[in-house]
């Protein structure tokens, strides 16, 4: 056994011998470059079996595959570490995964809205430049009509279904009308016109600006409403004496009128309260109350009150108004007083009294001008009148009576009858209902057209309602 061990060990010294006598002069920076191959072998101890064996690399590695998201993880900017076992080829296409990008998931694009994407190392400025605007412009959001866009990592629920609702103009139009998902408030689109024919208001809650499209609409609505309103329209009612049941009040029938912007009816007869504390010989006036009336909402008797105040024209509402109240009506006291003077009325503009009302006593009238009062209403200026003209029985003569409105230039005036005697008999004329114009204090003049003993005189019978009443 000895003798073999020791031919073995001076075999294995003339070996190394040799080997280091020709390559003993030969550092490792001197070997040829060499890029191992595939197909390359190696050789490989069996540890096990104690002997050496032989392999190729492909067979040491096989087919790189299996690698998940988690196992590609760089800094921005860095190139991706090389994996055990790669080669410089497949590393390289790792690194130059930028120009397959178009195969990318969504779980691979997963960022903090608004952070710039880290960057894919081999990735060009262009494309990186992509990634870090993609909500930007449209054209780097791809995708087909209908379809739901993968959810951006960071971006809220809300904003990501009013981007997947984007798809076609249809779908986004419809998002926006009303009870869409995201309806519109028209009510204050912006108008920049500056209307001449109206005002824009903001009286509608709607409308908090001038601009606000509303405000324009409210303002068309205010000017058609005011071009279109008859401010001085009405429907007369028939009025009739009540005071014979319930004293100083008058029975209304069914009308219409403006006072002033506000539209007043009644359908039916209304009943007037009655006059508190009544004076004698005193007209009370009947007025619509504007304050306690509801535009085109029928009223009641308590929107109907008394006062002792006449009512004066207005020429913007073409109508007798005190203050906001319109004047509708007129009653006078008696001389008790007791009730109001019982008249008769048709709906027209003549109100009778029942009773006349002497206002000229038979009086000597001669050639001059001579008042006479009416005591109509001072609303109007119109008197139903009737005459007695009288003439003495002492020569044979013809007197003239004549009447003309108080104030008036002309001094010739409107006969009104004539009494003349012819020296056996004296005759008398008489001209009833004459209706007579006065001044605004309800006077007229009378004059004889001979100066001596004629004598006339006058008794009211109504008065008339003047326009706008």
């Amino acid at each position: 056994m000895k003798r073999i061990l020791s031919i073995f060990l001076f075999a294995f010294l003339l070996f190394a011998s040799s080997f280091a006598g020709a390559e003993d002069d030969k550092k490792i920076t001197d070997f040829d470059s060499y890029t191992p191959s595939s197909s390359d072998v190696i050789p490989v101890v069996d540890v096990a079996n104690d002997i050496t064996k032989k392999a190729t690399i492909s067979g040491l590695f096989g087919t790189l595959s299996g690698i998940t998201e988690g196992q590609l993880d760089w800094t921005s900017g860095s190139t991706l570490p090389y994996l055990a076992g790669i080669t410089g080829y497949v590393q390289t296409q790792i690194n130059n995964i930028g120009d397959n990008i178009s195969g990318l998931t969504e779980g691979q694009l997963d960022w903090t809205s608004g952070v710039t994407l880290p960057r894919l190392s081999g990735v060009t400025d262009n494309v990186q430049d992509q990634f870090n605007n993609l909500s930007v412009t449209s054209s780097m959001i791809d995708w087909t009509s209908g379809s739901t866009l993968p959810h951006l990592s960071g971006v809220t629920d809300d904003v990501q279904d009013q981007i997947n609702s984007i798809g076609t103009a249809a779908s986004h139009a419809a998002s926006h009308i009303k009870d869409g998902a995201d309806e519109i408030d028209g009510d204050q689109l912006d108008i920049d016109f500056t209307p001449s024919n109206y005002t824009p208001t903001t009286d509608p809650a709607e409308a908090s600006d001038a601009d606000h499209l509303t405000a324009h609409l409210a303002g068309i609505d205010d000017a058609i409403a005011t071009a279109g309103q008859v401010t001085w329209a009405y429907q007369r009612p028939q009025f009739s004496y009540n005071g014979g049941v319930t004293a100083y009040t008058v029975n209304v029938g069914a009308a219409a009128y403006y006072c002033k912007d506000k539209y007043a009816y009644w359908d039916s007869e209304l009943t007037t309260s009655a006059i508190s504390t009544p004076a004698a010989n005193t007209h009370y006036y009947l007025y619509l109350d504007y304050s306690a009336i509801t535009s085109n909402t029928e009223i009641t008797a308590d929107e109907l009150i008394w006062s002792t105040t006449a009512p004066s024209w207005n020429g913007t509402y073409k109508g007798r108004y005190n203050g906001d109240d319109r004047c509708i009506f007129a009653a006078k006291t008696d001389d008790t007083p007791t009730n109001i003077l019982e008249f008769w009325h048709d709906g027209g503009d003549l109100v009778m009294l029942a009773d006349e009302i002497e206002i000229l006593p038979r009086t000597d009238i001669d050639t001059t001008w001579t008042d006479v009062t009416t005591g109509i209403p001072g609303f109007s200026i119109k008197a139903m009148v009737t005459f007695v003209a009288d003439t003495p029985a002492t020569t044979a003569n013809t007197g003239r009576g004549y009447w003309r409105t108080n104030g008036q230039t002309g001094n010739t005036g409107h006969r009104i009858g004539q009494a003349f005697y012819n020296g056996a008999e004296w005759m008398v004329t008489t001209v009833n209902s004459i209706p007579v114009m006065t001044d605004v204090d309800g006077i007229f003049e009378v004059k004889y057209s001979l100066s001596q003993a004629h004598t006339l005189e006058a008794y009211l019978n109504g008065w008339y309602f003047p326009a706008g009443m």
